[in-house]
């Protein structure tokens, strides 16, 4: 077993700036039972979970349990009411930072209406470095280093948050222009969302309310119309999939048909007929 766990309480210096109340690193191997327990939240709290599946939660009512993503941290505003339970035979591996006074940090703009929660990816680990480092901290003897790392931990939140601050029209508009650099090859969400800096969750939300449909087919029909230019242009299908990144002509081929109801054989035979009229 291996867990640090802190309290960096201390007495007010400063009502404006937010200070750590408890933070913690913990790992434990080995086989667990099954645990449940309910927590209400008094204050900001931040998580993240290295161990896929060890732990479920839920807020206080849902009936569908979740799961977090390795790698991703999560913020839940105070008032929250959370269920959680850990999953039986799974190593537990996270870390937790819990804070008051958020709100003088600007932390509640952080959340639209209605949000209960935020994600933030840590693909770099720049936040549960953070976290360990205070959580390694000596209790009550390092307050400020604490609250020094902890205002880092805030910058990194609010800088990510405002690249994708924009309106809704706005942040669609520039998701689209990312896929528009990018029609020579297929995408993954995960490499879009590492590109704006937001958690791959984020990113689909907000896309698919925009645009009403998922970035991923967005990204394909996007590819499709460019490959109508291609066969336009009197490239064939096999030139034109290579330039577009599919797989095979037939994958184009069957994407293109399953869009434009037509196949790019035919599409391209009635591109001749009709430049044969033209040329009459």
């Amino acid at each position: 077993m291996n867990i640090f766990y802190h309290n960096y309480t201390a007495p007010a210096v400063n009502d404006g700036l937010p200070e750590v109340l408890r933070a913690r690193s913990h790992f434990l191997p080995g086989l667990r039972e099954r645990e449940s327990y309910r927590v209400v939240l008094s204050s900001f709290l931040a998580t993240i979970g290295f161990s896929e599946g060890s732990e479920e939660w839920r807020f206080s009512g849902e009936k569908k349990w979740r799961t977090s993503r390795p790698g991703t941290l999560s913020l839940f505003p105070p008032g929250t009411v959370l269920e959680i339970r850990t999953v039986p035979g799974v190593e537990r591996n996270g870390m937790m930072l819990y804070f008051q006074k958020g709100e003088s940090a600007g932390i509640h703009t952080l959340f639209s209406a209605g949000e209960k929660s935020i994600e933030f990816d840590d693909n770099d680990g720049k936040f549960s470095t953070l976290i360990k480092e205070i959580s390694m901290l000596k209790s009550g003897t390092c307050f400020w280093e604490a609250r020094i790392k902890l205002l880092q931990i805030l910058s990194m939140m609010h800088h990510r948050c405002s690249i994708c601050s924009w309106s809704d029209k706005t942040f669609a508009d520039n998701v689209d222009n990312l896929l528009r650099r990018s029609l020579n090859m297929p995408l993954r969400r995960e490499d879009i969302a590492r590109e704006l800096n937001i958690s791959v969750s984020l990113l689909s939300h907000r896309y698919m309310k925009e645009r009403g449909i998922s970035v991923m087919r967005r990204h394909l029909e996007m590819r499709l119309e460019q490959s109508k230019l291609h066969l336009l242009n009197g490239e064939t299908i096999q030139r034109t999939a290579a330039l577009l990144g599919f797989s095979s002509p037939f994958h184009l081929s069957r994407a293109f048909k399953e869009y434009f109801g037509v196949s790019p054989a035919k599409y391209t035979k009635l591109l001749n007929i009709s430049s044969s009229f033209e040329q009459e």
